[in-house]
C-alpha cells in the first residue's frame, strides 16, 4: 500500500474526543494528514492556501504589527529620555540665570522712588564698590563736544561743553545716593541696557536726562537740547554706554 493510500484511509477515519486525547494512533493519523497537506502545498495543488496556512499568516502579521509597535515604543522612550535630559539641563540653566540676576539686583538696585507733581525723588541704596572714580573715562562724545573733569571729593563730575558754553553734566558715584530729578511735563521711560540693572530716561522739550545703575556705579547724565548743542536721545545713550570705569 502506498503512502497516499494510507493517508486517504486515515483521513476517512472518525475519532471521538477520548481517542484524540489518549490514542497514539490518532496522533499518528493527524501527523499523516499534515504530511498530505504539506505535499500538496509543495506541489502547488492548492488553489488557495490551506486554512492552517492562512491562520499562520494572519498570526504572523499580527506578531509583526506588535513587534513594530514595541519597536516604536522603545524608540519613543529613548527619544523621550534624551528630551527629558535636555529639558532638565535647560531648566537648570534658567534657574542658574535667575539666581544670578536676582543676586545682582539685590546687590545693586534698591531704588526708593517718590513721585511728586514737579519732580521725582530717588533714594538709591547700594553696597560701596571698589572702583576708582579717578579712572573714569568718557570715550565718546558728539563732534565738537568736549568734557571737562571737575575737582570733587566723593563724586566724579564732568562738565559737558560745546565751545565755551556748558551744555550738560555727567556725575558718577559708587555709594548710596539721594537725588531729585525734574520730571515735570517730561516723558519718563525705563530702559534695559547692557551693563546696567536699571536705567531711567527723562525727556523734556529742552533737556534729556539719564540715570543708570549697576553693582559698581551710579551714573547721571543731564544735557540741554536747546542751548548750544541739540543733543538727541541716541547721542545721550551713546555717551552712557561709552563711559569706562
Amino acid at each position: 500500500m502506498t503512502d497516499g493510500q494510507q493517508i486517504n484511509q486515515f483521513r476517512a477515519l472518525d475519532f471521538d474526543e477520548e481517542d484524540i486525547l489518549f490514542s497514539p494512533l490518532v496522533r499518528y493519523h493527524f501527523e499523516r494528514e499534515a504530511m498530505e497537506d504539506l505535499q500538496k502545498l509543495n506541489a502547488g495543488e492548492f488553489e488557495a492556501a490551506p486554512e492552517e496556512a492562512a491562520l499562520a499568516k494572519k498570526r504572523a502579521k499580527k506578531y509583526y504589527r506588535r513587534s513594530q509597535r514595541i519597536r516604536l515604543l522603545r524608540h519613543s522612550y529613548h527619544v523621550l529620555q534624551k528630551v527629558s535630559v535636555f529639558l532638565v539641563v535647560l531648566a537648570a540653566g534658567f534657574t542658574f540665570l535667575t539666581v544670578r540676576v536676582d543676586a545682582v539686583n539685590k546687590a545693586v538696585v534698591n531704588w526708593l522712588t517718590e513721585i511728586y507733581q514737579t519732580h521725582t525723588h530717588l533714594s538709591i541704596g547700594m553696597e560701596n564698590s571698589n572702583i576708582d572714580l579717578s579712572d573714569i573715562k568718557i570715550n565718546w562724545l558728539p563732534e565738537n563736544v568736549m568734557v571737562q573733569k571737575l575737582d570733587t571729593a566723593a563724586i566724579a563730575s564732568f562738565s559737558i561743553n560745546y565751545g565755551d558754553q556748558s551744555v550738560g553734566s555727567i556725575l558718577c558715584q559708587n555709594h548710596d545716593s539721594n537725588m531729585s530729578l525734574n520730571t515735570e511735563n517730561a516723558v519718563t521711560t525705563y530702559l534695559s541696557l547692557p551693563g546696567f540693572d536699571r536705567v531711567m530716561l527723562i525727556e523734556h522739550p529742552n533737556a534729556i536726562s539719564i540715570l543708570a545703575t549697576n553693582s559698581d556705579i551710579i551714573i547721571t547724565i543731564i544735557t540741554f537740547t536747546q542751548t548750544g548743542y541739540p543733543f538727541t536721545t541716541g547721542e545721550v545713550l551713546n555717551i552712557l554706554q561709552n563711559i569706562e570705569y
